[in-house]
């Protein structure tokens, strides 16, 4: 399983490197999933707005995803979702923010996970987001929701 991780790592630096930074990006794993794992993606160039562009960068996410993990890993996933930062489920983030390893929760915020800094990544347990129940969930970004025009820039 660490190989998974370190394999989600490795296309989160990619993509960062290539496009910048993310405001979420994790694998969760849902109440009764039975160990499969969903990758959510959200970033100023994941707001799907209809154009040409927007679906260039969507099938090239997918590929380097499927490049990246390989059939060995990608038997782990159930899901890998590209999400606009300003859906409800990514905003549910915005107390906590995730970089290089590192984690931090606004005492003002209301997250009711365990933190565990133990391993290489942060990683939340038990927490309901949304109505969805999820035992685990690993971190390798999380920033808070920018401003629409600074999305704007960031995608491009």
């Amino acid at each position: 399983m660490i190989d998974f991780f370190a394999r989600v790592g490795n296309l989160h630096r990619t993509l960062s490197e290539r496009r910048g930074p993310f405001v979420l990006f994790g694998v969760f794993m849902r109440e009764g999933s039975l160990g499969l794992w969903d990758l959510v993606v959200s970033a100023g160039w994941t707001r799907d707005d209809g154009t040409d562009e927007y679906e260039r960068l969507r099938q090239e996410f997918f590929e380097e995803l499927q490049s990246e993990l390989g059939p060995e890993h990608l038997v782990s996933l159930s899901i890998a979702v590209l999400l606009s930062p300003n859906e409800p489920f990514v905003r549910a983030f915005e107390g906590i923010t995730v970089r290089g390893g590192k984690a931090s929760i606004d005492p003002r915020a209301s997250i009711d996970a365990v933190l565990n800094l133990g391993h290489r990544w942060p990683e939340l347990r038990d927490w309901a987001i949304n109505g969805m129940e999820f035992r685990r969930i690993v971190l390798y970004e999380s920033e808070p929701v920018a401003e629409p025009a600074e999305l704007a820039l960031a995608a491009r």
